[in-house]
C-alpha cells in the first residue's frame, strides 16, 4: 500500500511537471508568434513609410521641376527698365508699358534713405511676346524727361553679354554644369532651344547634377545660350554654361592658359615701355572710340550721388591726355563701370594707354575696347 501511494504521488507530480511545461511551451509560443505579429506590423510600417517617403520624394521632384520651369518663363516675360524718373509712379510706368503688352507687375527699387524710387526697376508681363516688344521700345522718352533702356531682367546674362562679346567663339557647342535632375531631356530641350536650334543633346547623369552636352545648328545660337543661362540659378543648382571644342573637352587648354600668361606679361611690358597692350588681340578693335572702364568704385558701397563726382574726376584726369566727349557712370553693373566715350579713335587709345591697369582710388582699373553703338543711354546731369 504504501508503494502505490508513493508511485500515484510520484506520478501526479510528473503529471503537474508536465503541464507546466506545457503551459510553458505553450507560453513561449504565444510569446514567439506575437513576436512575430510585432515584427511583421513593424515590417508592414516600414513598407508603407517607405511608399510614402517615395511618393512624396517623386511629388516634390515635380514641384520642383514646375517652380524651376515657372521661374524661368517668369524671367522671360519679365524686362529690366532704368532711366525712369524719381517721382514715377507704379501706375504711370504700368499705363506706359501697357501699349507692348499687358503688364502683371511693376516692382520699383526703392532708395533705402529716401524712401524714393531709384530711376530703375522690373516690368513683368502676362506674355513673353510683350517683353519682346518692350525691349523695342529702349531708347524712348519716359514722360518726356529721359530716354529709358530696356532690357531681359537677368543681370547675370547683361554680365555676360559685355564679358563675351569681343569673344569669337570657335564651336557650337556647349557644356552645362550643374544641370537640375529633375529636368528630363524634353524639359532641357525647351529651356535652352530659346537660344535657337538644337541639333543634338546628351546627359551625362552625375550623383547630384547632371552634366549636358548641346549642339547648336550655328555658332552664334550657342553664344546666345552662354548668355542667356550661364550663371543662372535654378532651384538648388547654379548653371554653368561655357563653350567646348570637342565631345569632353573644354575650350580652355593648357596652352590657351600659357597663350593667356604670355600675353599678360607681353601687355605689361608694353605698358611699362609706354605702348598700349591688350588681350587677344584687342589692339585689332582699337578703332573704337568707347571705353568698358570695371572696378572704378565698389557697387553698393558709395555714397548717394557720387556718380556726379566721380564723373568730374575722370574728366579733369583725362583732358590732360585726350578729348573726351562724355564719361557715363553705369550704377547698375556689378563690377563698378564707367563708360568713357572719346572724340577720336586716336583719343580712344590715349584713354586706354592712361588707364589700363592703373590705381584708381584704390581700385585696380581694366579697360576693353567697346563698340559706341552699344553704351547704354544713361541720362547725366
Amino acid at each position: 500500500m504504501e508503494r502505490d501511494r508513493f508511485s500515484s504521488r510520484t506520478n501526479e507530480r510528473r503529471e503537474r511537471y508536465n503541464d507546466r511545461f506545457e503551459r510553458r511551451e505553450r507560453s513561449y509560443d504565444d510569446y514567439n508568434s506575437h513576436e512575430r505579429r510585432r515584427e511583421e506590423r513593424y515590417e508592414y510600417r516600414n513598407r508603407h513609410e517607405k511608399r510614402e517617403e517615395k511618393k512624396g520624394r517623386k511629388e516634390e521632384e515635380v514641384n520642383d521641376k514646375e517652380s524651376i520651369m515657372q521661374q524661368i518663363e517668369k524671367e522671360r516675360r519679365t524686362v529690366f527698365v532704368r532711366g525712369l524718373t524719381t517721382e514715377a509712379s507704379n501706375e504711370e510706368i504700368k499705363e506706359f508699358f501697357n501699349q507692348a503688352g499687358e503688364v502683371v507687375h511693376v516692382e520699383q527699387v526703392i532708395d533705402t534713405t529716401t524712401k524714393r524710387s531709384r530711376g530703375f526697376g522690373y516690368v513683368e508681363f502676362k506674355t513673353i511676346e510683350g517683353a519682346m516688344k518692350a525691349i523695342e521700345m529702349s531708347g524712348m522718352f519716359f514722360k518726356e524727361s529721359s530716354p529709358i533702356y530696356v532690357s531681359e531682367s537677368n543681370a547675370q546674362q547683361n554680365r555676360n553679354t559685355i564679358t563675351i562679346s569681343n569673344t569669337q567663339l570657335q564651336t557650337n557647342r556647349i557644356k552645362v554644369k550643374n544641370m537640375n535632375k529633375q529636368l528630363s531631356k524634353e524639359d532641357i530641350e525647351k529651356v535652352f532651344g530659346i537660344a535657337g536650334k538644337i541639333i543634338e543633346l546628351s546627359i551625362q547623369e552625375e550623383e547630384e547634377s547632371n552634366n549636358v552636352i548641346i549642339e547648336y545648328d550655328t555658332i552664334k545660337m550657342a553664344k546666345r545660350a552662354i548668355e542667356l543661362y550661364d550663371g543662372r540659378s535654378f532651384g538648388n543648382m547654379k548653371w554653368e554654361v561655357f563653350s567646348i571644342c570637342e565631345k569632353g573637352s573644354d575650350v580652355i587648354t593648357n596652352e590657351d592658359e600659357q597663350l593667356l600668361e604670355s600675353k599678360s606679361k607681353e601687355m605689361m611690358l608694353k605698358r611699362i615701355q609706354g605702348g598700349v597692350g591688350t588681350l587677344f588681340g584687342q589692339e585689332n578693335i582699337n578703332h573704337y572710340k568707347a571705353l568698358f572702364v570695371q572696378n572704378v568704385f565698389t557697387q553698393g558701397k558709395e555714397p548717394i550721388g557720387f556718380e556726379k563726382e566721380l564723373r568730374n574726376d575722370i574728366l579733369e584726369e583725362l583732358k590732360q591726355y585726350c578729348q573726351v566727349k562724355d564719361v557715363i557712370v553705369d550704377l547698375i553693373h556689378p563690377k563698378g563701370v564707367v563708360f568713357v566715350l572719346c572724340e577720336t579713335e586716336v583719343d580712344a587709345k590715349k584713354a586706354f594707354s592712361v588707364m589700363h591697369l592703373r590705381w584708381f582710388n584704390m581700385h585696380l582699373l581694366r579697360v576693353e575696347y567697346y563698340p559706341e553703338s552699344k553704351v547704354p543711354i544713361v541720362h547725366q546731369d
